[in-house]
């Protein structure tokens, strides 16, 4: 007669039932977060305490090398992620513990994996904001007469209408003319004459000037929104 007795330890190690995960915001100080793995695993640290832990590839194979998380060598195992990062980041990894305690049918050290999403918000992901209309006064709102130019300057997207906290490193990637709601792609002509002249364009680079038909006897109105993004 075998009479195997499974240790309890290797039933103990496990990852939690809601898997972990995180989103902060970016910040200088403290420019790291910390967490341990007892957020991540169950287990009975005094009488089945860890022995090692590592962080690993969202595969749960090969080491993690972005050098945006590390993790003590030692209890409690605490894990820290940087918050620094002006672009931010949306990164998954795995993080594998094991134990001293071997199974009873592999004689292999028992161990727990378990996948953390850690996303840290760009800075300029709100970088960016419309001006105050009371300040832009007539630049939103424009009547013009007829000229005999045939167009005008209404200048530059984010000169004009918008406002930033960092233009140096959340720099503006691209601006699109849309229909007033901000859905569409703006219809440049107000009329379906095939000669007739557009009355809104938009630069296709920077600076994305927008110009204006002025030299136009029948006159028109055309109701547009500037949507630009900064691809944060």
């Amino acid at each position: 007669m075998k009479v195997v007795q499974a240790d309890r330890c290797t039933s103990q190690l496990k990852q939690k039932a809601v898997k972990k995960e995180f989103e902060e915001q970016y910040q200088k100080d403290p420019k790291t977060k910390e967490f341990t793995v007892a957020d991540l695993f169950d287990n009975d640290a005094e009488r089945c305490p860890l022995t090692t832990c590592e962080l690993l590839e969202k595969t749960c194979t090969t080491k993690a090398t972005d050098g945006l998380f590390q993790i003590a060598g030692a209890s409690p195992w605490k894990i820290t992620a940087q918050l620094d990062q002006v672009y931010g980041y949306d990164k998954t990894f795995c993080v594998k513990c094991s134990n001293q305690y071997k199974d009873s049918k592999s004689s292999t050290v028992h161990s727990a994996t378990t996948l953390v999403n850690f996303k840290q918000i760009s800075v300029c992901a709100n970088a960016w904001t419309q001006k105050d209309p009371s300040t832009i006064q007539d630049k939103l709102v424009m009547s013009q007469p007829f000229q005999e130019v045939e167009r005008m300057k209404l200048g530059d997207p984010f000169n004009t209408y918008f406002h930033t906290t960092n233009s140096d490193q959340c720099e503006y990637t691209s601006c699109k003319l849309k229909t007033a709601d901000c859905v569409s792609d703006y219809d440049h002509l107000h009329s379906k004459e095939p000669n007739e002249s557009k009355t809104i364009e938009m630069l296709d680079r920077k600076p994305y000037t927008l110009e204006a038909v002025v030299r136009n006897p029948k006159g028109y109105k055309a109701e547009f929104c500037v949507e630009c993004s900064n691809a944060y």
